[in-house]
Protein backbone atom coordinates (compact mmCIF):
# COMPACT_ATOMS: atom_id res chain seq x y z
CA UNK A 1 0.00 0.00 0.00
CA UNK A 2 0.94 3.46 -0.11
CA UNK A 3 0.29 6.52 1.63
CA UNK A 4 -2.24 7.68 -0.51
CA UNK A 5 -4.31 4.44 0.29
CA UNK A 6 -4.13 5.85 4.18
CA UNK A 7 -8.24 6.11 6.18
CA UNK A 8 -8.46 8.73 8.64
CA UNK A 9 -9.96 5.68 10.48
CA UNK A 10 -6.32 3.79 10.05
CA UNK A 11 -4.63 7.05 11.37
CA UNK A 12 -7.01 7.15 13.93
CA UNK A 13 -6.21 3.51 15.20
CA UNK A 14 -2.09 3.54 14.43
CA UNK A 15 -2.52 6.96 17.15
CA UNK A 16 -4.18 5.24 19.52
CA UNK A 17 -1.55 2.54 19.79
CA UNK A 18 1.15 5.16 20.06
CA UNK A 19 -0.96 5.96 23.16
CA UNK A 20 -1.17 2.38 24.59
CA UNK A 21 2.64 2.04 23.89
CA UNK A 22 3.68 4.71 25.95
CA UNK A 23 1.88 3.07 28.90
CA UNK A 24 3.79 -0.32 28.16
CA UNK A 25 7.32 1.13 29.26
CA UNK A 26 6.24 1.64 32.90
CA UNK A 27 3.08 -0.92 33.44
CA UNK A 28 5.11 -4.17 32.58
CA UNK A 29 7.39 -3.23 35.77
CA UNK A 30 4.57 -2.09 38.04
CA UNK A 31 2.62 -5.43 37.59
CA UNK A 32 5.45 -7.30 37.92
CA UNK A 33 6.37 -5.18 41.22
CA UNK A 34 2.97 -5.37 42.50
CA UNK A 35 2.49 -9.05 41.81
CA UNK A 36 5.61 -9.46 43.73
CA UNK A 37 4.15 -7.33 46.91
CA UNK A 38 0.59 -10.05 46.82
CA UNK A 39 2.85 -13.38 46.62
CA UNK A 40 5.27 -11.67 49.63
CA UNK A 41 1.42 -11.01 51.42
CA UNK A 42 0.57 -14.58 51.04
CA UNK A 43 3.22 -16.55 51.39
CA UNK A 44 2.54 -19.14 54.03
CA UNK A 45 -0.97 -18.85 53.45
CA UNK A 46 -0.90 -20.68 49.55
CA UNK A 47 1.53 -23.42 48.44
CA UNK A 48 4.80 -21.61 47.77
CA UNK A 49 4.72 -23.51 44.06
CA UNK A 50 1.32 -22.02 42.90
CA UNK A 51 2.87 -18.70 43.87
CA UNK A 52 6.30 -19.07 41.96
CA UNK A 53 4.62 -20.39 39.06
CA UNK A 54 2.35 -17.64 39.17
CA UNK A 55 4.47 -14.94 39.76
CA UNK A 56 6.71 -16.29 37.33
CA UNK A 57 4.37 -16.49 34.22
CA UNK A 58 4.00 -12.80 35.15
CA UNK A 59 7.24 -11.22 34.83
CA UNK A 60 7.73 -13.62 31.73
CA UNK A 61 4.25 -12.35 30.16
CA UNK A 62 5.02 -8.34 31.08
CA UNK A 63 8.49 -8.93 30.09
CA UNK A 64 7.58 -9.77 26.85
CA UNK A 65 5.08 -7.44 26.28
CA UNK A 66 8.13 -4.44 27.39
CA UNK A 67 9.94 -6.25 24.24
CA UNK A 68 6.60 -5.95 22.29
CA UNK A 69 6.75 -2.19 23.24
CA UNK A 70 10.42 -1.72 21.98
CA UNK A 71 10.06 -3.55 19.06
CA UNK A 72 7.00 -1.18 18.19
CA UNK A 73 8.97 1.61 18.61
CA UNK A 74 11.87 0.81 16.59
CA UNK A 75 9.68 -0.89 13.79
CA UNK A 76 8.11 2.25 13.46
CA UNK A 77 4.46 0.21 12.15
CA UNK A 78 2.65 2.39 9.17
CA UNK A 79 -0.99 3.06 10.08
CA UNK A 80 -2.00 0.32 7.56
CA UNK A 81 -0.63 -1.95 10.01
CA UNK A 82 -2.11 -0.74 13.08
CA UNK A 83 -5.33 -2.72 12.76
CA UNK A 84 -2.81 -6.22 13.50
CA UNK A 85 -0.92 -4.44 16.06
CA UNK A 86 -4.41 -3.64 17.39
CA UNK A 87 -5.24 -6.97 17.81
CA UNK A 88 -1.86 -8.08 19.19
CA UNK A 89 -2.17 -5.42 22.22
CA UNK A 90 -5.62 -6.41 22.47
CA UNK A 91 -4.75 -10.18 22.81
CA UNK A 92 -1.29 -9.68 24.94
CA UNK A 93 -3.68 -7.57 27.30
CA UNK A 94 -6.38 -9.98 27.87
CA UNK A 95 -3.87 -12.90 28.94
CA UNK A 96 -2.43 -10.32 31.57
CA UNK A 97 -5.91 -10.02 32.98
CA UNK A 98 -6.45 -13.59 32.83
CA UNK A 99 -3.07 -13.89 34.87
CA UNK A 100 -4.61 -11.63 37.24
CA UNK A 101 -8.06 -13.46 37.30
CA UNK A 102 -6.45 -16.37 38.31
CA UNK A 103 -4.59 -14.30 40.77
CA UNK A 104 -7.85 -13.37 42.19
CA UNK A 105 -8.54 -17.26 43.07
CA UNK A 106 -4.75 -18.18 43.75
CA UNK A 107 -4.21 -15.05 46.51
CA UNK A 108 -7.69 -15.54 48.21
CA UNK A 109 -6.70 -16.54 51.85
CA UNK A 110 -9.95 -17.53 53.23
CA UNK A 111 -8.72 -17.59 56.32
CA UNK A 112 -7.83 -13.47 56.55
CA UNK A 113 -10.50 -10.98 56.11
CA UNK A 114 -6.95 -8.52 55.78
CA UNK A 115 -5.17 -10.36 52.84
CA UNK A 116 -8.83 -10.42 50.99
CA UNK A 117 -9.16 -6.78 51.77
CA UNK A 118 -6.02 -6.18 50.27
CA UNK A 119 -5.96 -8.42 47.47
CA UNK A 120 -9.52 -6.94 46.72
CA UNK A 121 -7.53 -3.09 46.78
CA UNK A 122 -4.93 -4.20 44.89
CA UNK A 123 -7.17 -5.56 42.34
CA UNK A 124 -9.40 -2.66 41.66
CA UNK A 125 -6.18 -0.52 41.80
CA UNK A 126 -4.45 -2.12 39.09
CA UNK A 127 -8.28 -1.98 37.18
CA UNK A 128 -8.65 1.72 38.09
CA UNK A 129 -5.18 2.61 36.85
CA UNK A 130 -5.64 0.84 33.78
CA UNK A 131 -8.43 3.79 32.87
CA UNK A 132 -6.05 5.71 32.46
CA UNK A 133 -3.62 3.65 30.31
CA UNK A 134 -5.70 1.64 28.30
CA UNK A 135 -8.92 3.83 27.20
CA UNK A 136 -7.37 4.87 24.44
CA UNK A 137 -8.47 1.82 23.09
CA UNK A 138 -11.50 0.50 24.49
CA UNK A 139 -11.17 -3.42 23.56
CA UNK A 140 -8.32 -3.11 25.18
CA UNK A 141 -9.46 -2.09 28.55
CA UNK A 142 -11.96 -4.24 28.56
CA UNK A 143 -9.83 -7.15 27.64
CA UNK A 144 -8.19 -6.31 31.28
CA UNK A 145 -11.03 -4.95 33.03
CA UNK A 146 -13.28 -7.93 32.87
CA UNK A 147 -11.04 -10.81 33.43
CA UNK A 148 -9.55 -9.68 36.63
CA UNK A 149 -12.86 -8.23 38.42
CA UNK A 150 -15.04 -11.29 37.36
CA UNK A 151 -13.13 -13.87 39.06
CA UNK A 152 -12.74 -11.67 41.88
CA UNK A 153 -16.13 -11.36 42.19
CA UNK A 154 -17.06 -14.79 41.99
CA UNK A 155 -14.62 -15.81 44.89
CA UNK A 156 -15.64 -13.39 46.86
CA UNK A 157 -19.18 -15.00 45.74
CA UNK A 158 -17.83 -18.63 46.41
CA UNK A 159 -17.64 -18.14 50.26
CA UNK A 160 -21.59 -17.52 50.15
CA UNK A 161 -21.63 -15.21 53.31
CA UNK A 162 -23.53 -12.30 53.39
CA UNK A 163 -20.14 -9.85 53.69
CA UNK A 164 -18.45 -12.04 50.70
CA UNK A 165 -21.65 -11.37 48.68
CA UNK A 166 -21.82 -8.25 49.15
CA UNK A 167 -18.37 -7.80 48.19
CA UNK A 168 -18.78 -9.42 44.93
CA UNK A 169 -21.86 -7.08 44.50
CA UNK A 170 -19.92 -4.48 45.05
CA UNK A 171 -16.88 -5.05 42.66
CA UNK A 172 -19.20 -6.27 39.88
CA UNK A 173 -20.92 -2.74 40.28
CA UNK A 174 -17.69 -1.06 40.40
CA UNK A 175 -16.68 -3.20 37.22
CA UNK A 176 -19.85 -1.40 35.61
CA UNK A 177 -18.71 2.20 36.73
CA UNK A 178 -15.26 1.67 35.50
CA UNK A 179 -16.32 0.05 32.04
CA UNK A 180 -18.29 3.19 31.03
CA UNK A 181 -15.99 5.57 32.48
CA UNK A 182 -13.87 3.93 30.31
CA UNK A 183 -16.22 4.05 27.20
CA UNK A 184 -16.52 7.80 27.54
CA UNK A 185 -13.12 8.43 28.08
CA UNK A 186 -12.43 6.41 25.33
CA UNK A 187 -14.97 7.76 22.81
CA UNK A 188 -13.76 11.29 23.81
CA UNK A 189 -9.95 10.21 23.18
CA UNK A 190 -11.30 8.78 19.84
CA UNK A 191 -12.89 11.87 18.72
CA UNK A 192 -10.06 14.05 20.37
CA UNK A 193 -7.42 12.25 17.81
CA UNK A 194 -9.95 12.32 15.17
CA UNK A 195 -10.67 16.38 15.01
CA UNK A 196 -6.72 16.75 15.43
CA UNK A 197 -6.64 14.89 12.19
CA UNK A 198 -9.62 16.70 10.58
CA UNK A 199 -7.63 19.51 12.14
CA UNK A 200 -4.56 18.61 9.79
CA UNK A 201 -6.34 17.54 7.39
CA UNK A 202 -8.27 21.32 6.89
CA UNK A 203 -5.01 22.61 7.41
CA UNK A 204 -3.19 21.00 4.85
CA UNK A 205 -6.11 21.78 2.26
CA UNK A 206 -6.23 25.79 3.41
CA UNK A 207 -2.18 25.51 2.92
CA UNK A 208 -2.91 23.40 -0.84
CA UNK A 209 -5.91 25.51 -1.39
CA UNK A 210 -3.64 28.48 -0.22
CA UNK A 211 -0.44 27.32 -2.16
CA UNK A 212 -2.57 26.76 -5.47
CA UNK A 213 -4.53 30.38 -5.12
CA UNK A 214 -1.04 32.04 -5.10
CA UNK A 215 0.36 29.86 -8.08
CA UNK A 216 -2.78 30.61 -9.94
CA UNK A 217 -2.44 34.31 -8.61
CA UNK A 218 0.99 34.36 -9.64
CA UNK A 219 0.42 32.37 -13.24
CA UNK A 220 -1.92 35.32 -14.04
CA UNK A 221 0.10 38.06 -13.14
CA UNK A 222 2.62 36.72 -14.99
CA UNK A 223 0.24 36.32 -17.92
CA UNK A 224 -0.90 39.41 -17.43
CA UNK A 225 2.52 40.75 -17.04
CA UNK A 226 3.49 38.71 -20.20
CA UNK A 227 1.11 40.39 -21.96
CA UNK A 228 2.13 44.05 -21.39
CA UNK A 229 5.01 43.56 -22.18
CA UNK A 230 4.88 41.75 -25.02
CA UNK A 231 2.35 45.28 -25.86
CA UNK A 232 4.83 47.72 -24.57
CA UNK A 233 7.39 45.90 -26.34
CA UNK A 234 5.87 45.15 -29.87
CA UNK A 235 3.76 48.46 -29.75
CA UNK A 236 6.33 49.93 -32.61
CA UNK A 237 5.63 47.02 -34.88
CA UNK A 238 1.96 47.23 -33.94
CA UNK A 239 1.81 50.72 -34.35
CA UNK A 240 3.40 50.94 -37.66
CA UNK A 241 0.43 49.22 -40.14
CA UNK A 242 -2.07 51.89 -38.12
CA UNK A 243 0.49 54.82 -39.23
CA UNK A 244 0.16 53.62 -42.65
CA UNK A 245 -3.53 53.34 -42.53
CA UNK A 246 -3.35 56.83 -41.18
CA UNK A 247 -1.45 58.15 -44.12
CA UNK A 248 -3.17 56.44 -46.97
CA UNK A 249 -6.58 57.73 -45.38
CA UNK A 250 -5.50 60.81 -45.97
CA UNK A 251 -3.94 60.63 -49.46
CA UNK A 252 -7.76 59.49 -50.33
CA UNK A 253 -9.00 62.55 -48.61
CA UNK A 254 -6.69 64.56 -50.83
CA UNK A 255 -7.54 62.42 -54.17
CA UNK A 256 -10.98 62.01 -53.94
CA UNK A 257 -14.04 64.26 -55.44
CA UNK A 258 -16.78 62.57 -55.40
CA UNK A 259 -19.44 63.66 -52.35
CA UNK A 260 -20.66 60.26 -52.08
CA UNK A 261 -16.83 59.22 -51.96
CA UNK A 262 -15.68 61.74 -49.73
CA UNK A 263 -18.24 60.94 -47.22
CA UNK A 264 -16.72 57.01 -47.32
CA UNK A 265 -13.54 58.65 -47.03
CA UNK A 266 -14.64 60.97 -44.14
CA UNK A 267 -16.19 58.18 -42.41
CA UNK A 268 -12.87 55.88 -42.61
CA UNK A 269 -10.69 59.22 -40.91
CA UNK A 270 -13.05 58.92 -37.93
CA UNK A 271 -12.79 55.36 -37.38
CA UNK A 272 -8.90 55.43 -37.82
CA UNK A 273 -8.85 57.93 -35.38
CA UNK A 274 -11.27 56.38 -32.87
CA UNK A 275 -8.94 53.25 -33.51
CA UNK A 276 -5.78 55.19 -32.59
CA UNK A 277 -7.34 56.90 -29.30
CA UNK A 278 -8.56 53.54 -28.66
CA UNK A 279 -5.05 51.50 -29.96
CA UNK A 280 -3.43 54.27 -27.35
CA UNK A 281 -5.20 54.32 -24.18
CA UNK A 282 -4.76 49.77 -24.51
CA UNK A 283 -0.82 50.88 -25.03
CA UNK A 284 -0.64 53.00 -22.04
CA UNK A 285 -2.00 51.03 -19.22
CA UNK A 286 -0.31 47.47 -21.01
CA UNK A 287 2.92 49.84 -20.23
CA UNK A 288 2.25 50.65 -16.62
CA UNK A 289 0.93 47.75 -16.19
CA UNK A 290 3.95 45.86 -17.30
CA UNK A 291 6.73 48.73 -15.40
CA UNK A 292 8.07 49.70 -18.16
CA UNK A 293 7.44 53.62 -18.39
CA UNK A 294 10.01 55.02 -16.00
CA UNK A 295 9.53 58.87 -15.46
CA UNK A 296 12.36 60.92 -16.30
CA UNK A 297 12.36 63.85 -13.74
CA UNK A 298 13.02 67.37 -14.70
CA UNK A 299 12.01 71.06 -13.96
CA UNK A 300 10.03 72.58 -16.67
CA UNK A 301 7.31 75.15 -16.86
CA UNK A 302 3.39 74.96 -16.92
CA UNK A 303 2.35 77.28 -19.91
CA UNK A 304 3.80 75.42 -22.59
CA UNK A 305 2.32 72.21 -22.00
CA UNK A 306 -0.91 74.24 -21.20
CA UNK A 307 -0.44 75.65 -24.54
CA UNK A 308 -0.18 72.68 -26.59
CA UNK A 309 -3.16 71.22 -24.79
CA UNK A 310 -5.21 74.32 -25.91
CA UNK A 311 -3.95 74.03 -29.31
CA UNK A 312 -4.78 70.43 -29.43
CA UNK A 313 -8.69 70.42 -27.97
CA UNK A 314 -9.79 74.09 -28.65
CA UNK A 315 -10.92 72.04 -32.69
CA UNK A 316 -12.74 68.97 -30.28
CA UNK A 317 -14.78 71.49 -27.80
CA UNK A 318 -15.61 74.01 -30.58
CA UNK A 319 -16.54 71.05 -32.70
CA UNK A 320 -18.99 70.01 -29.62
CA UNK A 321 -20.20 73.18 -29.01
CA UNK A 322 -18.45 73.93 -26.06
CA UNK A 323 -16.33 76.42 -24.64
CA UNK A 324 -12.47 75.44 -23.52
CA UNK A 325 -10.64 78.02 -21.44
CA UNK A 326 -7.22 77.74 -20.08
CA UNK A 327 -5.98 79.87 -17.79
CA UNK A 328 -2.20 81.16 -18.57
CA UNK A 329 0.73 80.39 -15.61
CA UNK A 330 3.99 81.18 -15.01
CA UNK A 331 4.30 78.20 -12.44
CA UNK A 332 6.84 75.59 -12.87
CA UNK A 333 6.91 71.96 -11.35
CA UNK A 334 9.38 69.39 -11.12
CA UNK A 335 8.51 65.69 -12.47
CA UNK A 336 7.94 64.41 -15.58
CA UNK A 337 6.47 66.46 -18.72
CA UNK A 338 5.50 63.98 -21.23
CA UNK A 339 3.91 61.61 -17.89
CA UNK A 340 1.90 64.88 -16.46
CA UNK A 341 0.98 65.69 -20.28
CA UNK A 342 -0.53 62.53 -21.06
CA UNK A 343 -2.26 63.30 -17.47
CA UNK A 344 -3.85 66.54 -18.22
CA UNK A 345 -4.73 65.51 -21.76
CA UNK A 346 -6.88 62.72 -20.47
CA UNK A 347 -8.53 64.35 -17.85
CA UNK A 348 -9.24 67.30 -20.71
CA UNK A 349 -10.35 64.59 -23.03
CA UNK A 350 -12.75 63.14 -19.96
CA UNK A 351 -14.52 66.65 -19.63
CA UNK A 352 -15.10 67.53 -23.16
CA UNK A 353 -16.04 63.82 -23.49
CA UNK A 354 -18.56 63.97 -20.82
CA UNK A 355 -19.94 67.91 -20.89
CA UNK A 356 -22.97 68.04 -23.40
CA UNK A 357 -23.05 71.94 -23.17
CA UNK A 358 -21.04 74.79 -21.42
CA UNK A 359 -17.60 74.71 -20.94
CA UNK A 360 -13.95 73.23 -19.58
CA UNK A 361 -11.92 75.11 -17.96
CA UNK A 362 -7.58 74.28 -17.25
CA UNK A 363 -5.87 75.87 -14.85
CA UNK A 364 -3.90 75.29 -12.05
CA UNK A 365 -3.66 77.11 -8.53
CA UNK A 366 -0.78 77.55 -5.33
CA UNK A 367 -1.26 75.46 -2.44
CA UNK A 368 0.44 75.44 0.90
CA UNK A 369 3.18 73.11 1.30
CA UNK A 370 4.99 74.30 -2.27
CA UNK A 371 2.44 72.49 -4.05
CA UNK A 372 0.36 73.35 -6.95
CA UNK A 373 -3.18 72.24 -8.30
CA UNK A 374 -3.79 71.73 -11.76
CA UNK A 375 -7.50 71.48 -12.37
CA UNK A 376 -9.96 70.96 -15.31
CA UNK A 377 -13.35 71.95 -14.63
CA UNK A 378 -16.24 71.08 -16.54
CA UNK A 379 -20.27 72.06 -16.68
CA UNK A 380 -20.91 67.80 -17.05
CA UNK A 381 -23.25 65.66 -16.03
CA UNK A 382 -21.21 65.05 -12.81
CA UNK A 383 -20.44 61.69 -11.10
CA UNK A 384 -22.09 60.34 -7.79
CA UNK A 385 -20.65 60.09 -5.05
CA UNK A 386 -21.06 56.23 -5.01
CA UNK A 387 -19.03 56.03 -8.45
CA UNK A 388 -16.09 58.51 -7.79
CA UNK A 389 -13.72 55.59 -7.02
CA UNK A 390 -14.76 53.42 -9.62
CA UNK A 391 -14.55 55.75 -12.49
CA UNK A 392 -10.75 55.04 -11.84
CA UNK A 393 -10.70 51.14 -12.76
CA UNK A 394 -10.30 50.13 -16.11
CA UNK A 395 -13.40 49.71 -18.74
CA UNK A 396 -15.74 51.41 -16.16
CA UNK A 397 -17.67 53.81 -17.40
CA UNK A 398 -20.82 56.16 -16.47
CA UNK A 399 -23.81 56.30 -18.53
CA UNK A 400 -22.38 53.92 -21.43
CA UNK A 401 -24.28 50.71 -21.29
CA UNK A 402 -24.57 49.84 -25.03
CA UNK A 403 -20.49 50.30 -25.12
CA UNK A 404 -20.44 53.36 -27.67
CA UNK A 405 -16.88 53.52 -28.96
CA UNK A 406 -17.09 56.99 -29.77
CA UNK A 407 -17.12 57.47 -25.48
CA UNK A 408 -13.93 55.23 -25.39
CA UNK A 409 -12.98 52.51 -24.06
CA UNK A 410 -13.18 53.76 -20.33
CA UNK A 411 -9.56 53.65 -19.38
CA UNK A 412 -8.29 57.39 -19.39
CA UNK A 413 -9.10 57.94 -15.90
CA UNK A 414 -7.23 54.39 -15.32
CA UNK A 415 -4.32 55.62 -17.02
CA UNK A 416 -4.39 58.97 -15.09
CA UNK A 417 -5.14 57.04 -11.64
CA UNK A 418 -1.77 55.04 -12.28
CA UNK A 419 0.15 57.61 -13.59
CA UNK A 420 -0.51 60.06 -10.78
CA UNK A 421 0.50 56.80 -8.79
CA UNK A 422 3.85 56.34 -10.36
CA UNK A 423 4.82 59.91 -10.18
CA UNK A 424 3.49 60.23 -6.38
CA UNK A 425 1.10 62.45 -6.99
CA UNK A 426 -2.64 62.89 -5.53
CA UNK A 427 -5.73 63.09 -7.58
CA UNK A 428 -9.19 64.61 -6.34
CA UNK A 429 -12.27 65.04 -7.37
CA UNK A 430 -15.24 66.87 -6.55
CA UNK A 431 -18.10 67.09 -8.46
CA UNK A 432 -22.14 67.35 -8.15
CA UNK A 433 -24.28 65.42 -10.28
CA UNK A 434 -26.21 67.48 -13.19
CA UNK A 435 -23.68 70.62 -12.30
CA UNK A 436 -20.16 69.36 -13.34
CA UNK A 437 -17.12 68.21 -11.66
CA UNK A 438 -13.67 69.43 -10.98
CA UNK A 439 -10.64 67.01 -11.42
CA UNK A 440 -7.53 68.14 -9.33
CA UNK A 441 -4.06 66.87 -9.56
CA UNK A 442 -1.38 67.96 -6.88
CA UNK A 443 1.79 68.18 -7.90
CA UNK A 444 5.04 69.72 -6.85
CA UNK A 445 5.97 73.59 -6.84
CA UNK A 446 9.73 74.24 -8.62
CA UNK A 447 11.30 77.45 -7.93
CA UNK A 448 14.14 79.38 -10.70
CA UNK A 449 14.98 78.03 -13.40
CA UNK A 450 13.54 75.38 -16.24
CA UNK A 451 14.53 72.86 -19.04
CA UNK A 452 13.38 74.39 -22.26
CA UNK A 453 9.81 73.00 -23.24
CA UNK A 454 8.90 69.72 -25.96
CA UNK A 455 7.84 71.83 -29.14
CA UNK A 456 4.09 72.50 -29.20
CA UNK A 457 2.57 69.85 -31.65
CA UNK A 458 -0.94 70.89 -33.06
CA UNK A 459 -3.46 68.94 -34.81
CA UNK A 460 -3.96 72.07 -37.47
CA UNK A 461 -3.42 71.50 -40.57
CA UNK A 462 -1.77 74.12 -42.44
CA UNK A 463 -4.42 76.46 -43.91
CA UNK A 464 -2.48 76.33 -47.57
CA UNK A 465 -0.92 73.62 -48.59
CA UNK A 466 1.35 75.70 -51.16
CA UNK A 467 3.52 76.27 -47.55
CA UNK A 468 4.95 72.83 -48.57
CA UNK A 469 4.63 72.93 -52.42
CA UNK A 470 8.30 72.22 -54.30
CA UNK A 471 9.97 71.33 -51.24
CA UNK A 472 12.35 68.27 -51.01
CA UNK A 473 11.83 66.19 -48.29
CA UNK A 474 13.73 62.83 -47.26
CA UNK A 475 11.45 60.24 -45.99
CA UNK A 476 13.41 57.04 -44.15
CA UNK A 477 11.47 54.50 -42.81
CA UNK A 478 11.91 50.60 -42.55
CA UNK A 479 8.63 49.52 -43.35
CA UNK A 480 7.29 49.47 -46.77
CA UNK A 481 3.59 50.23 -46.20
CA UNK A 482 4.79 53.54 -43.89
CA UNK A 483 7.08 54.50 -46.95
CA UNK A 484 4.48 54.34 -49.66
CA UNK A 485 1.85 56.07 -46.91
CA UNK A 486 4.09 58.95 -46.83
CA UNK A 487 5.43 59.33 -50.43
CA UNK A 488 1.80 59.71 -51.55
CA UNK A 489 0.70 62.02 -48.74
CA UNK A 490 3.75 64.75 -49.54
CA UNK A 491 3.56 64.29 -53.21
CA UNK A 492 -0.39 65.12 -52.43
CA UNK A 493 1.11 68.32 -51.09
CA UNK A 494 3.33 68.95 -54.02
CA UNK A 495 6.59 67.82 -52.16
CA UNK A 496 9.62 66.44 -54.10
CA UNK A 497 10.05 63.25 -52.27
CA UNK A 498 12.49 60.77 -51.89
CA UNK A 499 11.66 57.67 -50.14
CA UNK A 500 14.49 55.01 -48.63
CA UNK A 501 14.57 52.13 -45.92
CA UNK A 502 18.30 53.06 -44.80
CA UNK A 503 20.82 55.71 -44.36
CA UNK A 504 22.96 53.86 -46.71
CA UNK A 505 19.89 53.39 -49.79
CA UNK A 506 18.92 56.78 -48.89
CA UNK A 507 22.72 57.85 -49.61
CA UNK A 508 23.11 56.22 -52.96
CA UNK A 509 19.88 57.50 -54.10
CA UNK A 510 20.62 61.41 -52.95
CA UNK A 511 24.70 60.94 -54.95
CA UNK A 512 22.50 60.16 -58.14
CA UNK A 513 20.14 63.04 -57.64
CA UNK A 514 22.67 65.81 -56.69
CA UNK A 515 20.19 68.00 -54.61
CA UNK A 516 20.05 69.28 -51.41
CA UNK A 517 17.14 68.21 -49.17
CA UNK A 518 14.65 70.98 -47.29
CA UNK A 519 13.63 68.39 -44.20
CA UNK A 520 14.11 64.73 -43.23
CA UNK A 521 11.23 62.52 -41.94
CA UNK A 522 12.72 59.48 -40.55
CA UNK A 523 11.33 56.77 -38.15
CA UNK A 524 12.96 56.05 -35.27
CA UNK A 525 13.96 53.09 -34.82
CA UNK A 526 15.77 51.63 -37.78
CA UNK A 527 17.42 48.43 -39.22
CA UNK A 528 20.95 47.23 -38.40
CA UNK A 529 20.76 49.13 -35.16
CA UNK A 530 20.40 52.51 -36.36
CA UNK A 531 17.76 55.16 -35.32
CA UNK A 532 16.62 58.05 -36.37
CA UNK A 533 18.63 60.24 -34.19
CA UNK A 534 21.72 58.82 -35.88
CA UNK A 535 20.75 59.09 -39.45
CA UNK A 536 19.78 63.18 -38.93
CA UNK A 537 23.40 63.55 -37.45
CA UNK A 538 24.73 61.77 -40.13
CA UNK A 539 22.76 64.00 -42.57
CA UNK A 540 23.53 66.91 -40.86
CA UNK A 541 27.05 66.57 -41.06
CA UNK A 542 26.55 66.71 -44.90
CA UNK A 543 23.92 69.60 -45.74
CA UNK A 544 24.33 71.63 -42.38
CA UNK A 545 23.31 71.77 -39.08
CA UNK A 546 20.48 73.40 -39.44
CA UNK A 547 18.91 70.91 -41.70
CA UNK A 548 15.17 70.49 -40.66
CA UNK A 549 14.21 67.04 -39.13
CA UNK A 550 10.84 65.36 -38.17
CA UNK A 551 11.26 61.79 -36.04
CA UNK A 552 8.00 59.70 -36.09
CA UNK A 553 8.36 57.04 -33.39
CA UNK A 554 5.99 54.76 -31.68
CA UNK A 555 8.42 54.55 -28.98
CA UNK A 556 6.81 55.78 -25.64
CA UNK A 557 10.33 54.91 -23.59
CA UNK A 558 11.78 58.06 -25.24
CA UNK A 559 12.47 60.05 -22.14
CA UNK A 560 11.94 64.33 -22.93
CA UNK A 561 15.82 64.60 -21.93
CA UNK A 562 16.69 62.09 -25.13
CA UNK A 563 13.91 63.99 -27.32
CA UNK A 564 14.99 67.35 -26.71
CA UNK A 565 18.79 66.95 -26.66
CA UNK A 566 18.03 64.61 -30.48
CA UNK A 567 20.23 67.16 -32.95
CA UNK A 568 22.61 68.61 -30.63
CA UNK A 569 21.74 72.22 -30.51
CA UNK A 570 19.16 72.13 -33.50
CA UNK A 571 16.22 70.34 -32.30
CA UNK A 572 14.01 67.74 -33.75
CA UNK A 573 10.70 67.53 -34.17
CA UNK A 574 8.75 64.48 -33.07
CA UNK A 575 5.40 62.44 -33.63
CA UNK A 576 3.81 59.88 -32.12
CA UNK A 577 2.61 57.31 -34.26
CA UNK A 578 -0.24 57.00 -35.83
CA UNK A 579 0.32 60.83 -37.14
CA UNK A 580 -2.42 62.18 -38.37
CA UNK A 581 -1.98 63.58 -41.73
CA UNK A 582 -2.74 67.01 -40.44
CA UNK A 583 -0.44 67.17 -37.85
CA UNK A 584 2.31 66.15 -39.85
CA UNK A 585 1.47 68.88 -42.38
CA UNK A 586 1.73 71.15 -39.90
CA UNK A 587 5.00 69.88 -38.26
CA UNK A 588 6.96 70.32 -41.38
CA UNK A 589 5.55 73.40 -42.22
CA UNK A 590 6.84 74.67 -38.89
CA UNK A 591 10.01 72.94 -39.01
CA UNK A 592 10.58 74.69 -42.23
CA UNK A 593 9.86 78.08 -41.47
CA UNK A 594 12.22 77.62 -37.88
CA UNK A 595 15.18 76.78 -40.85
CA UNK A 596 14.40 79.86 -43.11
Amino acid sequence: MNESSVTRDQLILAEQMRSLDQAMIIAPFTLILVGAVLVYAVWGHVESALLVAWLVAVIVWQSGRFAQSLYFRRLKPPPQRAQWWAGMYTFATLVSGCMWGLGAWLLFVPSSLSLQALLTMVLTGLVSGSVATNTAYRPVHFAFAVPVLVPLAARNAWEADSLHIVTAFLVLVFLGFLLMTGKRISVRVTESIRMRFENIELIEQLRQQKSMAERLQHEAEEANQAKSRFLAAASHDLRQPLHALSLFTGVLEQNVRQAEARGVVQNMRASVDALEALFNELLDISKLDAGVVAPSITTFALAPLFDRVRNDFEPQAAARGLMLRVRSTRLTTTGDPILLERIVRNLVANAIRYTLRGRVLLGCRRRSGAAVEVQVLDTGIGVPEAERTRIFEEFYQIGNPERDRGKGLGLGLAIVKRLADLLGYVVRIDSRVGCGSRFSVRIPLAQGSHSPAIPAQSNRGCEETNELADHFVLVVDDDSGAREGLRALLKGWRCRVLVAASLAELEQSLLARGEHPDVIVTDYRLRDGSNGIMLIEALRNRYGATLPAVILTGDMRLTADQMHTAGGTNSVEWLQKPVAPERLQATLARALKLSA
